[in-house]
């Protein structure tokens, strides 16, 4: 069951004995959402006639709300995570100083697209500077602002806070090219205006509302509040060069506006108007035991172009082939056909672009082809209810 857009699946499981597990993970949305798991696993135990067994050892709270709905000490828990988290990763870039320490994130799915935002952290709320780590290292309380639902209820933080986090990881800053894309839109919107039906005077984010509501032809209503600018940049991470996760743990740079689907092949077609990006990723080798040197099935793909002009480079276990089409076809479209491999894996990417694009910017998004992951923290606590079997 998933219930906010930045949570992970809240798991129901029941067992042959009659008993009941309710398993969820409330550090990625934030307090008003814990609130709300632990009141809906009460409401079905009710409902079910399903008793809670507190003392059992695998049955717990950790941030001490339940059984008695202690807000204060989920309060002081969460907190105390998020300090502990900050440190945590405050210190680990203190020991890889001297070797450069790359972007990190704090409540990102572990396999999620990466923005190229210039900032030390990633979060579903915006990102975050060194500052802000060091700040909420010493005290948690400022550091709140980077869970989307804070506040127990469906009122209008939680409206506003679904509607930023959209906004921050999935919109697309541009009018909707799909139906998806248009329903992400309309569904923003939608939070937005219900949480000013709620309270008139909640902050929003007023230029964003008024970008998107042009998109849709929806009005804004006027007298807005805007929402705290202290980090000093434009809510949406897709307006930043986006490193796209691709199938096989590959991924590519491009543009953040670009849509994305998978086809019936397996290939991942990435596009924005006449700009594209086709990848499709292969394993080639025996599964236990892949060769160690990709340049020979890099070979074998560059003898298939034949005699025209082939780039070629290789770093740190990956290999890189490519072949660039000036010419462009009857339609004014140019072509690069690349691929890239490291052991055991093998990516085929074709870039397609009007010929008033300069070839430079193909050539750039075949080199971003990689089969590295960004970094990502390690895994959050997580609060369990059992029942006893009946």
């Amino acid at each position: 069951m998933l219930f906010h857009p930045t949570a992970e699946n809240v798991e129901l499981r029941a067992s042959a004995g009659g008993s009941v597990a309710i398993t969820a993970n409330s550090t990625t949305v934030g307090p008003g959402f814990h609130v709300f798991v632990s009141e809906l696993a009460m409401d079905l135990g009710e409902a079910f006639r399903v008793e809670w067994d507190w003392g059992n050892a695998d049955s717990l709270d950790e941030t001490g709300y339940l059984p008695l709905r202690n807000h204060g000490a989920m309060e002081s828990e969460m907190r105390a995570w998020l300090r502990g988290l900050a440190r945590v990763i405050r210190d680990r870039l203190a020991a890889n100083a001297m070797a450069g320490a790359g972007d990190g994130s704090i409540n990102m799915p572990v396999v999620s697209d990466g923005f190229d935002h210039g900032q030390l952290l990633t979060t579903p709320m915006g990102p975050r500077d060194g500052t802000w780590l060091a700040r909420v290292a010493d005290d948690p309380a400022v550091g709140g602002d980077i869970w989307p639902w804070r506040t127990a209820g469906l009122g209008a933080q939680y409206q506003i806070g679904w509607a930023v986090a959209r906004m921050w990881t999935d919109v697309r800053w541009r009018p909707p090219a799909t139906d998806e894309e248009r329903g992400l839109i309309s569904a923003v919107l939608d939070h937005l205006e219900e949480a000013h039906r709620i309270d008139p005077t909640e902050p929003a984010p007023v230029d964003e509302w008024a970008e998107l509501a042009k998109y849709l032809d929806r009005q804004v209503p006027p007298g807005l509040s805007d929402i705290d600018r202290s980090l000093n940049v434009r809510i949406g991470y897709r307006r930043f060069p986006t490193r796209f996760v691709l199938p096989a743990a590959w991924w590519v740079t491009a543009p953040g506006s670009f849509a994305r689907s998978l086809k019936e092949t397996g290939a991942t077609q990435l596009w924005d108007g006449d700009h594209a990006v086709h990848v499709t990723a292969y394993s080639y080798g025996a599964p236990a035991h892949p060769p160690e040197d990709p340049s020979e099935v890099l070979a074998t793909v560059s003898n298939r172009w034949g005699t025209t002009e082939i780039l070629s480079e290789q770093e740190l276990g990956l290999g890189r082939v490519a072949q660039l089409i000036q010419n462009p076809d009857d339609a004014g479209i140019r072509h690069l056909q690349g691929a890239a491999a490291t052991a055991g894996s093998l990516a085929i990417l074709t870039v397609t672009y009007p010929s008033t694009t300069e070839p430079e910017w193909a050539t750039s998004t075949w080199r971003s082809l990689r089969r590295t992951s960004p970094p990502h923290e390690g895994p959050p606590s997580r609060t369990e209810h059992r029942s006893p079997g009946q």
